[in-house]
């Protein structure tokens, strides 16, 4: 399962943005706010923004009325992200590319103002409320996954072959790098959702050096969506024929899937996995 982010004509698209002299500013944006100012903007400025996948929970760990969201952003040089509640959405965000400050509140009433880098994930929970701004003269990209309200299952992605034998396990899998990089206890996120309670939203950082491959995973009762940060892999399925995922492309793996990745080039793969698992199996 793929799905392209559309790097290119998002750039495209905020370029024109920023050159049309009719949307010089969104309505109601106010680039003169600064980072720490709260209350910020409320509206954006120079902000793209598009939903690339939502996964429905009711149908993989009975979050009924819940999905499992990415989204694809980017921010250009001198935009905003207006400020916004997190109320009732636990989400994940990773920089894919330059540096935005977020001025954040918490639910005890402080206020922090945070540089984001690229390769680093931040985490907001319901209590939070923040708003970013990119004051640097590069492109802002990033990558966010949360679980919002919604019981439709939209995957905005391709389908991939058929596969037409049984996948095998791989013989020896291999010790690959995990970095843990946060996660939201979905207990304390949605105490009014007795499932919650055994359940953890997690993101970690994978590196697979070449010739390695992962063990086995299986979605079922753990849904995940996984980003290709870097490099090329294959991706071995139980439902689809195996097939090379590059750069800037996303897989989901959902209930009856088994899946293991591996890394046939001279070249380092990283990937962003961001997933639900029981708390029993961390």
């Amino acid at each position: 399962m793929k799905y392209v982010l559309p790097t290119r004509y998002t750039v495209f698209l905020v370029t024109l943005l920023i050159l049309s002299p009719s949307a010089e500013r969104s309505r109601g944006a106010d680039d003169q706010y600064k980072p720490g100012d709260f209350p910020g903007p409320t509206e954006s400025l120079y902000f793209y923004n598009e939903t690339v996948m939502q996964l429905a929970l009711g149908k993989e760990v009975n979050l009924n009325g819940r999905i499992l969201r990415m989204r694809y952003s980017t921010v250009a040089p001198g935009g905003v992200i207006g400020q916004h509640s997190h109320s009732d959405r636990p989400i994940v965000e990773y920089i894919l590319q330059g540096t935005a400050t977020e001025t954040k509140k918490s639910g005890d009433g402080k206020v922090v103002v945070k540089s984001v880098g690229k390769d680093e994930a931040e985490l907001s929970t319901v209590e939070i409320t923040h708003w970013w701004k990119n004051e640097s003269k590069e492109m802002v990209k990033i990558m966010a996954v949360d679980i919002g309200k919604g019981d439709v299952s939209s995957i905005c992605r391709p389908p991939g072959s058929p596969r037409t034998e049984p996948l095998q396990p791989p013989v020896n899998a291999d010790n690959i790098k995990i970095e843990y990089m946060g996660s939201h206890d979905l207990a304390v996120q949605f105490p009014g959702i007795p499932e919650a309670k055994d359940y953890v939203m997690r993101c970690r950082r994978l590196t697979i050096l070449p010739k390695q491959k992962t063990k086995l995973g299986n979605g079922t009762d753990n849904p995940s969506v996984t980003y290709i940060i870097k490099g090329d892999v294959w991706e071995n399925r139980s439902d689809e024929a195996s097939s090379i995922r590059r750069t800037g492309e996303y897989s989901v793996a959902t209930n009856g899937i088994s899946y293991y990745w591996e890394n046939p080039t001279i070249e380092p793969v990283i990937l962003f996995v961001v997933d639900i698992v029981r708390k029993d199996r961390q």
